[in-house]
């Protein structure tokens, strides 16, 4: 038998499929508790659980003794909507991913400017750690390949001394690592994102921050 949270995570799943397909239109009203449970053979329990968590989403709005409605996720919706977008592979997938690849280059490019001004001996020798990982690694699996790519940028992050980028980085790591492991089974070479990470590595080495931000750029422009 399912648990209750397994029952709730698949019918949140369910639900925002619904939503982000369009199946399911801002402002229209939802089915009441009722209906969901009769409709997807679920306790009343785990619906209200699942209604609230959507609503934690930015996704729907609960309205006092009304039901729900399907909120503007565009202009409501948090962080955790936007990995389940890029990480699902719902609908506005690609809008969504372009959009995600334009923050990056403004936030990653700043945060190697940051690094390579404000970087420690202590966080210099865990990027090289970072950068040794990725050196060391032969196998192939992209999976293993994305989560060392997302290492050093981390790494990177962390140097910036910036707690609001780190907590950011940190809350969208599957959507990082997802979004990677496309890339690279896209073609992305492996080979030349160690290159050019090491390149930013010295920029960030030198303290010369232009430079890293240029060479964060760079690295970026890589598709990764």
């Amino acid at each position: 038998m399912l648990s209750q949270s397994t029952l709730k995570d698949a019918f949140v799943h369910a639900v925002l499929e619904d939503i982000l397909s369009g199946h399911y239109t801002v402002g229209q009203r939802l089915p009441s508790e009722r209906e969901f449970a009769k409709l997807m053979n679920i306790s009343r329990t785990v619906v209200r659980s699942g209604i609230a968590e959507l609503a934690a989403k930015g996704v729907i709005k609960i309205l006092p003794r009304q039901g729900s409605v399907v909120a503007d996720f565009r202009t409501n919706g948090t962080i955790s909507i936007v990995n389940a977008m890029l990480t699902e592979g719902f609908e506005f997938f690609h809008e969504l991913l372009n959009d995600f690849i334009a923050a990056r280059y403004l936030f990653e490019c700043e945060t190697a400017s940051l690094a390579a001004e404000l970087r420690t001996k202590d966080e210099l020798t865990a990027l090289f750690e970072a950068l040794q990982d990725e050196t060391e690694y032969c196998g192939a699996s992209s999976h293993q390949i994305a989560v060392l790519t997302f290492a050093f940028h981390k790494a990177v992050v962390a140097a910036s001394h910036n707690l609001f980028y780190s907590i950011i980085i940190n809350s969208m790591e599957n959507t990082y690592v997802q979004c990677l492991v496309r890339n690279y089974n896209a073609g992305v070479s492996f080979s030349e994102v160690k290159r050019r990470h090491a390149e930013l590595f010295e920029a960030i080495r030198l303290k010369d921050p232009p430079l890293a931000k240029k060479k964060m750029k760079y690295v970026l422009d890589c598709r990764v």
